[in-house]
């Protein structure tokens, strides 16, 4: 996660496209393990500790917990941000973390 998002650590950041890209898609892959879609096809069972078949919810809990601390970051990130694509890229962002974290919410 620090290198995809390196630029939040600059005192103005500015994110060119692919990297914005890069990182749009580092959201879609958190997204599609933490709250899989209807459409998306189900993850292979994984055996746990017990040798039961289940989902790997470690890789879920981390997931979350890294959108957390991105979430944090980007906030602090904004107000410093100078360039008007970064801002908006950052609100977006902003707003996907906010979805994939709260998915019921309106």
């Amino acid at each position: 996660q620090d290198g995809i998002w390196s630029e939040l650590r600059q005192d103005s950041p500015k994110i060119d496209a692919c990297r914005r890209a890069l990182q749009r898609a580092y959201l879609d892959i958190l997204k599609n393990e933490i709250a899989p879609g209807e459409a998306a096809p189900k993850p292979l069972p994984i055996l746990g500790d017990d040798g039961t078949a289940g989902r790997n919810t470690d890789l879920r809990a981390v997931g979350r917990a890294a959108l957390r601390d991105l979430l944090g970051r980007i906030e602090v990130t904004y107000s410093r941000t100078q360039d008007p694509m970064t801002r908006i890229h950052l609100q977006d962002c902003r707003k996907e973390i906010e979805e994939i974290l709260h998915p019921n919410r309106k």
